[in-house]
């Protein structure tokens, strides 16, 4: 029931995201600071990867605070989707000042 309802919410924060914030996004090129970005998303903690690609501080924040699912669910969804945020370093994707 815990992790229902934990996945429950990554999808409402992530479906507005990816829905509403679709014709924002772009992404750079993969390079070493990239590659660097998505580990340290994907191993340490989300969010440390888009402040290393000099994204925007509110990015930053709500790839953290997503982060506390994985901790509290032991799936590494938000991990695995900051990571590769990190990787390909996408800019945009924001709705509202969100992520």
């Amino acid at each position: 029931m815990k992790r229902t309802i934990c996945m429950m919410l990554v999808m409402v924060f992530l479906v507005p995201s990816v829905c509403f914030g679709a014709d924002y996004i772009t992404t750079g090129e993969i390079t070493g600071k990239t590659v660097a970005a998505g580990l340290c998303s994907l191993i340490l903690w989300p969010g440390i990867g888009q402040v290393i690609n000099e994204n925007p501080e509110e990015k930053c924040w709500w790839h953290a605070g997503l982060g506390l699912l994985d901790f509290v669910t032991h799936i590494p969804l938000v991990r695995l989707w900051s990571g590769y945020d990190g990787l390909v370093n996408r800019h945009g994707g924001y709705y509202g000042g969100k992520i």
